[in-house]
């Protein structure tokens, strides 16, 4: 399917990079042939999976969480040396189009097909690694931790491992540039996925949105963590963080950006969001628009949490707290919800959702 190409991650001082907004699709059952080829095109992400899992899975029983049309991992797990994958798959033509690619390949007995929802189904037997690509643009957004915690209960032997290991969502102080903050808009081809946002939720809803390209003085601080997942070991599906941050960069502040840092196995430096050229995206939480003057010591005291949304799986996120400048101080509030709205809850939506009305969407 065709649509625009995405920029690198960061942008360039002199503007030759023009920043894209996105929603954020990774949380919803929208997955298309665009979404899945944009996965199987990221370098780096599969450089990190296949290191990762060619250090552990020969000679091993592999299960694959939502193997997806092309069965990626399923294949190269069995071309690293898996004994057996299970390739669980949920949706009807991904399923179709895997169980077709596998007779097509003559990996049946290499590659057992399963069909459902991970949490429901069931394994003849225990596995010894478990592999899945349930990370959102920030890190827990997809329900990563119900899945992955079910999955170790209920498909992993005690000693099983997990790929990715660890994931980690940074924050930090963040500057739109000034088209993004005054005339938000996606592409035509975001609108769409909007939309089909809207009807998987059942109504219009502030989605999260991403941006590509931001150039580096967008960011007025340095990161602090905003929700931090081990899966070497169950993970909290609740959690709080009380941070502080100081601004180190006159501008306006209109929020916060957040993106992940991610470790598939044992390497040392993690995939970032921010800093790589990858498929995920960093996320703006616009909770200060439309902005607010900060200048160099100007200090944030801010609490980030993260709950189960009403579905029991997918994660809402809030954050609130205070900024303190000179002889002045100012609250903010901010809530992202998996489903369930606010929709226009700040100017940064309105406008955004006033470009859509706008252009006839």
């Amino acid at each position: 399917e065709s649509a625009p190409a995405l920029p690198p991650p960061l942008g360039s001082e002199d503007g030759s990079i023009t920043p894209v907004l996105w929603p954020s699709v990774g949380e919803y059952p929208v997955y298309d042939r665009f979404l899945y080829s944009l996965m199987s095109r990221d370098r780096l992400r599969n450089q990190r999976y296949l290191a990762a899992l060619r250090e552990r899975v020969r000679d091993r029983v592999v299960v694959d969480i939502g193997t997806g049309r092309h069965l990626n991992w399923a294949r190269a797990c069995v071309e690293a040396g898996a004994r057996l994958v299970y390739a669980i798959e949920e949706q009807d033509d991904s399923f179709a189009e895997a169980k077709a690619r596998v007779a097509r390949l003559g990996l049946g007995e290499r590659i057992r097909l399963i069909k459902g929802a991970s949490m429901q189904v069931a394994l003849p037997e225990r596995a010894d690694v478990c592999i899945s690509e349930i990370i959102g643009l920030i890190g827990g957004s997809a329900g990563a931790a119900v899945a992955l915690n079910a999955a170790r209960r209920r498909f992993l032997k005690p000693e099983g491992l997990m790929i990715p290991e660890r994931c980690g969502t940074r924050r930090a102080a963040l500057s739109l540039p000034d088209d993004l903050r005054t005339k938000p808009a996606f592409t035509e081809a975001g609108d769409r996925y909007a939309d089909a946002i809207f009807a998987a939720t059942g109504s219009p809803l502030d989605v999260r949105v991403c941006v590509r390209g931001l150039p580096p003085s967008s960011l007025l601080s340095r990161s602090t963590v905003f929700e931090s997942l081990d899966f070497r070991h169950l993970v909290p599906t609740d959690h709080h963080v009380d941070v502080g941050l100081e601004i180190e960069r006159a501008g306006r502040l209109d929020g916060f950006l957040l993106w992940i840092n991610l470790w598939c196995g044992l390497e040392d430096e993690p995939l970032s969001s921010l800093h790589h050229e990858t498929s995920w995206s960093p996320v703006v939480f616009p909770a200060l628009s439309p902005g607010v003057p900060v200048q160099p010591g100007d200090r944030l005291a801010i609490r980030c949490r993260g709950w189960l949304s009403s579905d029991g799986r997918h994660p809402d996120y809030g954050l609130d707290g205070w900024l303190r400048g000179q002889g002045s101080q100012r609250s903010f509030f901010h809530v992202s919800r998996h489903h369930g709205g606010p929709f226009r809850g700040n100017a940064f939506y309105r406008s955004l959702w006033a470009s859509r009305q706008a252009a006839g969407a």
